[in-house]
């Protein structure tokens, strides 16, 4: 079978029998018809793509029968991407052509209308010839799924259907429809099906308003894995919803949000003065359900809602508001059933938008600082080595803290460029180092695991050492426990990768998370950074104390060098030291600094305030 993305096409095209199936449409000699319109339109809706069309090709040009958000009804085969579907006869899609070879220099591609994404499947006619394309185009990358690719297959046989037969169209869409707005494991509405009923409400009057409900089925993601049938889950889920539809009101819409999750719609609902006692009855209903077919599964459930603002509220600012709720209600300190959006709740949703827009500004005008913190050699005091971290203050909002901008920088996709931006300014720094004689000092930087699978990073942490001439071995890479856990082959293949150039890899916060001592001899890790908690209380807590000195034997056994971090008196200090703990990092040595000052402080000071004279004594003395 012809793969989907393979230009290496046999020559044909202009068969005559291809060409006899065209003129037997008698498609190229008519004027522009209302049907196909439709269906193009129904293409570029259901996938939010702006360029959709139906196209024809006759031996020298490609004439487009219908046309979304592209003016030009007629051009040559030459420039016709359809043309390459028409010649293998087979579908086409290219989800990025600008990083596609094949693709780049196409005229439709680098230039208007800067084609990004194709995706077209062949328009059968008589005599089982390819005369036309169904496609939909945009101007930016896009990655279809297969159900998404079954949908356009779909919307191809509805033309050749009208092509031949002129009826059953509206059967037919209905069908496609039904792919588009139905999950496909549970066959509830999904979350497209539920905005395009939102969309579509009058608004609210008086004291009227639209109520939106998130409910969380915190059982159902152990049902996935205890159960040994998925469509169970499917029906276990259903049932959920079911008991749901039983509380809420007849005009209420429910739909399946995320895996776990979902979603209720109330419109033109009296004020929520009623809601919480309707939120308690979801909860009751489906706690108490006996779910059939999962083997006595209980549901834990938790919900997060919100009623529309006066004036209404786009249902993209309502899923926005309640999943704000229901993701407070979910941290491990709150101990409630449901949370409802309040103003507060609104202030956090327009500040993480504002940050939003800000923090894409930050990254790509270079408005991002990195600092660097220093890790300490406990028996010598020296510098071995420093953790770079990311600071960024808003001429506006002023410091914002990485406890805030880093986790939602992952949420909006904006980590891969943050991470890249850090990159560079390790690199800046290590050659900083470099020139002060400081060859030694390694520097480590945190990289979420998701992003290791990122070959396009990879590719550029490489690119960047060796055109710096730097040793890998001046660089470690911080990553969670749970990404080594969790580790597919890409991942840790990439993490070789990086290993064979010299650098070295940490777990990050080790014994918070999810990795155990007999994991780690079979991780690709190279050193452990022993969280904070563990930390705080060696020097008062003989318990704490017997855990670190214990983790430090077992984690020295496995050959691993241990970094303790949150050091910040003297005794934890003395304490590591007395249980062979080589580094350690915290305010005891400094805060994070701005690297050009790092860089000036360790010209002139190669010793941190460190370690009293007697424990230094006393550790020499265990050395000798």
């Amino acid at each position: 079978m012809t793969p989907l993305n393979t230009l290496d096409f046999p020559a044909p095209a202009n068969g005559p029998e291809r060409l006899v199936a065209l003129r037997d449409s008698g498609l190229m000699t008519s004027v522009p018809e209302h049907r196909f319109d439709r269906l193009t339109a129904l293409a570029a809706e259901m996938f939010g793509a702006p360029i959709a069309l139906i196209s024809l090709l006759d031996a020298h040009a490609q004439v487009s029968k219908s046309a979304q958000g592209l003016d030009a009804r007629e051009v040559g085969r030459a420039l016709s991407i359809c043309d390459q579907v028409i010649r293998a006869a087979a579908p086409l899609v290219v989800e990025d052509a600008r990083n596609d070879a094949r693709f780049h220099h196409h005229p439709l591609i680098a230039s208007s209308p800067h084609i990004r994404m194709y995706a077209g499947f062949p328009v059968w006619g008589s005599g089982h010839r390819v005369i036309g394309t169904l496609c939909v185009m945009d101007t930016r990358p896009r990655h279809l799924s297969e159900s998404q690719r079954q949908v356009l297959r779909l919307l191809a046989q509805i033309t050749e259907d009208e092509i031949q037969r002129g009826k059953a169209l509206h059967q037919a869409a209905d069908r496609a429809l039904a792919l588009i707005y139905r999950d496909d494991a549970t066959q509830l509405p999904n979350l497209t099906w539920l905005a395009k009923e939102a969309d579509a409400l009058p608004p609210c009057r008086g004291s009227r308003a639209d109520l939106l409900i998130r409910t969380a089925l915190l059982s159902l993601n152990s049902a996935i894995v205890s159960l040994d049938d998925e469509n169970k889950t499917a029906r276990a889920m259903r049932h959920c919803a079911e008991q749901m539809r039983s509380i809420l009101p007849a005009k209420a819409l429910i739909a399946r949000g995320s895996d776990d999750e979902l979603v209720a719609l109330i419109p033109n609902a009296p004020e929520d003065r009623r809601l919480p006692a309707l939120l308690g009855e979801i909860h009751d209903a489906i706690e108490q359900a006996q779910l059939p077919g999962t083997g006595g599964l209980q549901m834990i459930v938790r919900s997060g809602a919100c009623a529309a603002e006066p004036g209404g509220t786009p249902f993209r600012r309502l899923m926005a508001q309640a999943g704000l709720a229901l993701r407070e209600v979910l941290r491990p300190d709150v101990h409630a059933d449901y949370a409802i959006c309040n103003d507060a709740i609104r202030q956090q949703l327009d500040r993480r938008a504002d940050i939003h827009r800000r923090l894409r500004n930050a990254i790509e005008n270079g408005a991002l600082d990195a600092h660097a913190q220093p890790i300490i050699d406990v028996r010598s005091g020296a510098l071995a080595g420093a953790e770079l971290l990311c600071r960024w203050t808003d001429p506006e909002l002023g410091p914002i803290s990485p406890a805030e901008f880093v986790p939602l920088a992952e949420e909006w996709g904006l980590a891969l460029p943050l991470t890249q931006y850090m990159f560079s300014a390790l690199f800046r720094l290590r050659a900083s180092l470099c020139d002060a004689g400081l060859q030694t000092c390694r520097l480590s930087i945190n990289v979420p695991g998701f992003l290791l699978r990122e070959q396009a990073l990879i590719d550029s942490v490489i690119a960047q050492l060796q055109a710096g001439e730097l040793d890998g071995s001046q660089i470690m890479l911080e990553i969670t426990e749970h990404s080594f856990v969790a580790a597919d082959q890409r991942l840790l293949s990439h993490i070789h990768r990086l290993r064979e150039q010299g650098i070295q890899c940490a777990v990050d916060d080790f014994g918070t998370g999810y990795a155990s001592f007999g994991q780690l001899k079979s991780m690709p890790v190279d050193a452990v950074k022993l969280d904070r908690v563990f930390v705080q209380r060696i020097a008062d807590d003989p318990r704490d104390a017997a855990i670190v000195s214990g983790m430090q034997r077992m984690l020295g056994d496995l050959g691993l060098t241990v970094i303790a971090e949150g050091v910040e008196t003297p005794e934890q200090l003395e304490m590591l030291a007395a249980f062979g703990c080589p580094l350690a990092q915290g305010w005891l040595f400094d805060r994070a600094l701005p690297a050009e000052t790092f860089v000036e402080k360790t010209r002139s000071q190669l010793l941190w305030p460190g370690p009293p004279t007697d424990l230094m004594n006393r550790c020499e003395g265990d050395a000798g």
